[in-house]
């Protein structure tokens, strides 16, 4: 019988055939790599494919291709958001409607979705206003601690450059555990805690104005004018310069509750018969 097929056709179909056994081979070597075989493999075989084998070995490659992708996707688990304050401060709500104020610089990573636990990432500093359900925790990761609550209000702030988190609790309860299971401690309203290194400890918090940041809300007790300054620096992330003889040594007591700066240095600036100015990067002041 005479063949029909000629040279051309016939060293094609070989090329076909040695491409998909090299597709094969790729595959097997990356499922063995990866840890997805059932079996160590035993000795390499080469086989001389026919058409409808190469079509299997495709279809084949094509499924394993696929099954690898769902795998990766599975071992990510989830797809997460990631947030940072630029400038100022910054909300944001989370899928379960939960809210985090974030201060200036602090980045904030979550999933997209909660699927039964529900843990976020804060590097820096936020505030957390956390909706109520008790069959699913919600968890903050920062720094060397996690932090467990149920629905609660509470801070906290990874000092950057220090291996060091406070955390303090508004209201509600909170629970701060070192990662390495190092310790824990139980917070209630008021109590504040310091996590450093493996060591998680309660601290007295004496900074009147430790949320002022995020409250906007102001108390000064005999206070330095200098340290009135510094703490409306933070807190409006602007600079205010005061190099005017004496002006930091004054002292003042009063309180501020969500007033603007502008209406808080106006009243400073009365109080002690200063002049205020409005500049470009933020604020003077002189006798």
């Amino acid at each position: 019988m005479k063949n029909t097929h000629t040279t051309t056709e016939i060293e094609d179909r070989s090329a076909k055939e040695m491409h998909t056994r090299l597709a094969w081979e790729r595959l097997y070597h990356r499922l063995e790599k990866d840890g997805l075989l059932d079996e160590p493999p035993g000795e390499k075989k080469r086989l001389a494919l026919r058409p409808w084998m190469a079509a299997a070995a495709s279809l084949l490659v094509f499924l394993s291709l696929g099954s690898l992708f769902l795998n990766q996707f599975r071992s990510e688990g989830r797809t997460w958001e990631k947030r940072m304050a630029a400038e100022g401060v910054q909300s944001v709500n989370l899928p379960d409607g939960s809210l985090v104020v974030l201060n200036e610089g602090a980045i904030l990573e979550y999933p997209k979705k909660f699927r039964g636990d529900r843990s976020v990432r804060l590097d820096g500093e936020g505030f957390f206003q956390v909706m109520a359900d008790p069959a699913h925790p919600f968890h903050v990761q920062s720094g060397s601690v996690r932090i467990t609550v149920l629905g609660t209000r509470f801070n906290v702030k990874r000092n950057p450059g220090l291996d060091e988190v406070e955390v303090y609790v508004e209201s509600g309860t909170v629970e701060v555990t070192s990662l390495n299971n190092a310790g824990s401690l139980l917070l209630e309203k008021g109590q504040f805690a310091r996590a450093t290194g493996t060591l998680v400890s309660e601290a007295p918090q004496e900074e009147l104005n430790y949320l002022a940041w995020y409250t906007k809300d102001f108390r000064f007790v005999d206070a330095p004018l200098e340290e009135v300054l510094r703490a409306l620096e933070l807190a409006y992330h602007v600079e205010i310069d005061a190099d005017g003889s004496g002006i930091r040594e004054l002292r003042i007591t009063t309180t501020y509750s969500q007033q603007t700066l502008d209406a808080i240095l106006e009243t400073i600036g009365t109080a002690f018969g200063l002049t205020v100015q409005r500049q470009e990067e933020g604020y003077r002041i002189r006798n």
